[in-house]
């Protein structure tokens, strides 16, 4: 009996971290539409995502990229680096990995998520 009970506390716990996750994922790919840009990078032609915003939104983006290269098992997760612009301070992030833009451009695929498509066609 106690077995049961802690597997139906085992499957909820399980299932809000799978919900947390997907929305999370979900408000990734919304500020990288926002705030972001694919380009393709010089050297090797491979896609790569920036976002640039307020400095103070280090912890965020920090946080947001670094949940999705652990889920995806990646390793060398990227961290914020600032830059100054018209005298003012930015957080700027990169995903270079493929592996992470694929899925988050899967993802949209796969969930029929709005986003801007000419951001998004460059993958």
């Amino acid at each position: 009996r106690i077995f049961t009970h802690l597997m139906i506390i085992i499957e909820f716990f399980m299932s809000f971290i799978c919900f947390f996750f997907l929305n999370l994922i979900s408000f990734l790919i919304g500020f990288i539409d926002g705030d972001g840009s694919i380009v393709l990078r010089t050297d090797t032609k491979a896609p790569k995502i920036s976002i640039k915003c307020h400095y103070t939104w280090e912890n965020n983006l920090n946080y947001m990229v670094e949940n999705l290269y652990k889920v995806l098992q990646i390793k060398n997760i990227p961290k914020v680096h600032f830059v100054k612009q018209n005298e003012k301070e930015y957080a700027e992030i990169t995903i270079g990995n493929q592996k992470a833009i694929h899925y988050l451009k899967n993802f949209i695929q796969d969930n029929n998520l709005p986003c801007l498509k000419r951001k998004w066609e460059m993958i």
